[in-house]
């Protein structure tokens, strides 16, 4: 009694065959390397851009509010240290950027060791 295996018709690959190949080289899968982003890449991706405002921004409103605010900037806010918290909020803001950044760098490929690349 022999085992009878099926073959496709075809020689085309499986689903799961072709959904392992494409996450073996896709940027930001499991299955992929990282490469070593370089200082330039960084300092032309907008989130280092945005978070560095948010967090300068962030900072001088959250001194303010901690050393400069007055009675009459609080009144103002309705009894709530609007400078301070809102500081806080675009630091926060300004580190979620900066997580993402770490956690997701840059997609865009080095092409320059790539074969038929100019």
């Amino acid at each position: 009694m022999t085992a009878h295996h099926e073959t496709p018709a075809n020689n085309h690959p499986t689903a799961a065959e072709t959904e392992s190949a494409m996450t073996a080289h896709e940027p930001g899968t499991l299955g992929a390397r990282r490469r070593k982003i370089s200082s330039t890449e960084l300092a032309l991706d907008l989130r280092t851009w945005t978070a560095a405002m948010f967090a300068t921004f962030g900072s001088m409103l959250t001194v303010y509010g901690a050393f400069f605010a007055t009675a009459d900037d609080i009144a103002k806010g309705a009894g709530i240290n609007l400078n301070l918290w809102t500081g806080v909020g675009m630091i926060a803001v300004a580190l979620l950027f900066a997580l993402w950044l770490a956690i997701r760098p840059s997609g865009v490929a080095d092409s320059a060791g790539e074969p038929g690349s100019r």
